[in-house]
């Protein structure tokens, strides 16, 4: 084999890893698209709850309520995520050209970013949907 082929082996095997990259960031921006609603009607429906349980507590005065504290959780992770996803997908949609195609290392460095300030923010549970949807893409 020359140089001339391999160099060529070596084209042809990054364009083939770079379409296959490319096709796994199109399918994961249509999964956030289906996730969002999804995501996005379970956190009304836990908002609806906690200001029912919220309202009958604060008429009986009992604001320390363990199950309105746990509604309120519930609610806020779902809050969290439902955010964290429009994000990533906001991400996605604003490095991909009119072609379709998508900025890889710009997509990279912008999760990455996201993910260490969630974690300094001490919000875990962001920073660790943050990673995995890095992961997912960069491979």
């Amino acid at each position: 084999m020359t140089r001339y082929d391999s160099c060529y082996l070596n084209i042809i095997s990054f364009v083939t890893k770079n379409i296959e990259q490319q096709k796994q960031f199109q399918k994961i921006l249509q999964e956030l698209e289906e996730q969002i609603p999804k995501v996005s009607k379970e956190t009304t429906r836990a908002l609806y709850i906690y200001r029912g349980k919220y309202r009958v507590c604060l008429n009986s005065d009992n604001l320390d309520d363990e199950n309105l504290l746990a509604l309120e959780a519930e609610w806020d992770k779902n809050h969290q995520k439902m955010k964290t996803l429009e994000q990533i997908h906001k991400i996605l949609k604003e490095n991909q050209n009119e072609s379709g195609f998508f900025d890889i290392e710009a997509i990279d460095r912008k999760l990455m970013s996201y993910a260490i300030l969630a974690t300094q923010k001490e919000l875990y549970n962001v920073a660790k949907i943050f990673s995995s949807y890095r992961e997912k893409l960069i491979k």
